[in-house]
């Protein structure tokens, strides 16, 4: 699979996998530690510690 993550603006990326948009993630601070917010193309959300496993939850098809 192809992952591609491009910068949007601060704090935020654009997420593709196979050259189709599969989200958006955002970084935020919760509880005074920084966690990454993915939002999906079906409007599905979730929260993580890494940008990574964000991005890898978006193009699995979950989010």
């Amino acid at each position: 699979m192809n992952l591609i993550l491009i910068k949007t603006g601060t704090n935020m990326f654009a997420v593709f996998a196979n050259g189709h948009t599969v989200g958006t993630l955002r970084r935020e601070t919760i509880n005074r530690k920084h966690m990454w917010h993915a939002t999906g193309i079906n409007g599905s959300q979730g929260i993580f510690q890494s940008k990574r496993t964000a991005a890898e939850w978006l193009a699995r098809g979950i989010g």
